[in-house]
């Protein structure tokens, strides 16, 4: 049996994209882990608090290197090494070396094709994949979209890569009260404000919605400002019409999808899209661009529109005033959902560790595309 590990220092300072995918994941491991005889180590970030409190058999020592920190590859190894783990898992993109197995997950790829929607920083540090999916001992991808991405822009060997898709927190479902009435009358945008998730086209699509609709519906945006938002921070405070909630806890997200017409996400790309699985599991329907991880997840349970189509979003919104439409996504929605858990995640995520653990040292090759 053995000691894995999970860097979960990210939890302590975001909440939604990977450090959700952190927590959920971390969650569901647990109990998966222990029937498996496997003790989970949780490291944490100093400024936070432990990510299962009171949770058994699980460790959760403190570590005092932040995440992304230039150094983090010399001092983070020390700090584990007195967890002692055999297998270490890092889901922010890059893995920490040591006497360990190595996994990590890949999200995204996004920022390889473009570069400047990140900041410097950020650049130099998820700049480090195109290295490290070649240093780690098994990779995961959280959609096929990811996977494909990983084979054409860092040449990975297609065959090598485990995808493992996300899934809704539990929490998210269909409302208690019966909700048959006309709902609140509000589109939902979830989501970090940063260049990726696309705001700008929305913001220009419901300015023209709201001028040619006879009753315009209201835009309640719900995200914390990220990188490069200055200037879509400024349009969502002064678009008439337009309410920005800035962060907002998973307890507030449950009302606001109950109540909402429909979640909008005209995201340019995504790994995969956790509000759009929220949405869905508490039957709220869902406008999706056309990223390939969103027509993925999604399937046949949303309206899509190009992500750089103003007029089709605005085309959208008006046909989500459709009772009937929105009655046909909220149970296409529900099925979808369905399809998704943690608890499958955290299976197939100990199987990958259960493998690789299995695999004698020095057998880990590096994932470049096999020839043809």
């Amino acid at each position: 049996m053995a000691r894995i590990a999970i860097d979960a220092r990210l939890c302590a300072y975001r909440q939604g994209g990977i450090a959700s995918y952190t927590r959920h994941l971390a969650a569901a491991l647990a109990p998966e882990l222990a029937a498996r005889g496997h003790t989970l180590i949780l490291g944490h970030a100093r400024r936070g608090r432990p990510l299962l409190p009171g949770a058994a058999p699980v460790q959760q020592p403190r570590l005092w290197t932040p995440p992304h920190h230039r150094r983090e590859r010399y001092t983070l190894p020390v700090e584990f090494l007195r967890a002692h783990p055999a297998l270490l898992h890092s889901p922010d993109f890059v893995p920490i070396a040591g006497p360990w197995r190595t996994a990590i997950t890949v999200h995204d790829l996004d920022f390889i094709r473009h570069p400047d929607r990140l900041t410097p920083d950020a650049q130099r540090y998820y700049g480090q994949v195109a290295v490290a999916v070649h240093r780690a001992d098994a990779i995961i991808a959280v959609s096929h979209a990811t996977r494909d991405d990983l084979v054409s822009l860092l040449g990975v060997d297609a065959d090598t890569v485990r995808v493992i898709h996300e899934a809704a927190d539990p929490l998210f479902g269909p409302p208690k009260e019966d909700s048959s009435g006309e709902p609140i009358r509000y589109f939902l945008m979830v989501g970090t404000i940063e260049p990726r998730k696309n705001h700008e086209t929305l913001l220009d699509a419901y300015a023209v919605y709201r001028c040619a609709a006879a009753d315009p519906a209201a835009l309640i945006v719900a995200g914390a400002e990220g990188w490069h938002a200055d200037r879509t921070v400024a349009r969502l405070r002064e678009e008439p019409g337009v309410t920005w909630l800035g962060t907002v806890t998973p307890e507030a997200l449950v009302p606001l999808y109950h109540g909402a017409l429909a979640l909008l996400m005209p995201s340019w790309d995504e790994g995969f899209g956790l509000p759009v699985m929220e949405a869905m599991a508490s039957g709220t329907p869902v406008a999706i661009s056309t990223a390939r991880a969103l027509i993925e997840i999604a399937g046949n349970a949303a309206v899509t529109a190009a992500p750089d189509d103003t007029r089709a979003w605005v085309t959208a919104m008006h046909r989500l005033d459709e009772t009937s439409l929105r009655a046909d996504l909220r149970e296409r929605g529900y099925g979808q959902s369905a399809r998704y858990s943690w608890e499958r995640a955290a299976r197939e995520t100990a199987d990958v560790y259960d493998r690789l653990l299995a695999r004698p040292h020095g057998t880990m090759g590096r994932r470049r595309k096999r020839a043809n």
